[in-house]
């Protein structure tokens, strides 16, 4: 048990002797969950993870996280498999590097959308449900229209 201090330390060859460098945590890069009452009710991606979290206490309601370690250049390529997997009540919209809702690609592939889901459906195209709205691969979406329509 340390002795109470009562007075100021005069000596500052003292205090520098008893000086530790300063030492910051590596920021966590991943992917993290935001938990409440034992569900996943938010899904992010950040290079760093504890500073992001003080910002979403702010601003949403949670009582735990979690994170998964991952590359800078993996997280937009995992957050959205994340949230289409969960699903979590907190994410209104599904990142749009990923996915593409119908009006989407009606307006970036000028296309009638009731042919194009039928190409897309054929094609093996996957949709996916998120919030009442349907999506699909961007990649897939790309890969499918590009070769039909050209």
């Amino acid at each position: 048990m340390s002795k109470k201090q009562t007075a100021i330390v005069t000596n500052e060859q003292q205090i520098l002797l008893s000086a530790q460098p300063v030492k910051f945590p590596d920021p966590k890069c991943g992917i993290y969950f935001l938990i409440k009452d034992q569900k996943v009710v938010y899904i992010g991606k950040s290079t760093n993870i504890d500073g992001r979290i003080l910002q979403h206490s702010a601003s949403k309601d949670f009582d735990a996280f979690s994170w998964v370690p991952y590359m800078e250049d993996q997280l937009c390529e995992m957050e959205p498999e994340y949230i289409m997997h969960y699903k979590p009540l907190l994410n209104q919209r599904i990142p749009k590097s990923r996915f593409m809702s119908k009006a989407s690609i009606k307006k970036e592939f000028n296309v009638h959308m009731g042919k194009a889901k039928r190409v897309l459906k054929l094609n093996g195209a996957s949709e996916y449900s998120f919030n009442g709205m349907v999506y699909y691969d961007r990649n897939e979406v790309s890969e499918i229209l590009e070769a039909y329509y050209v």
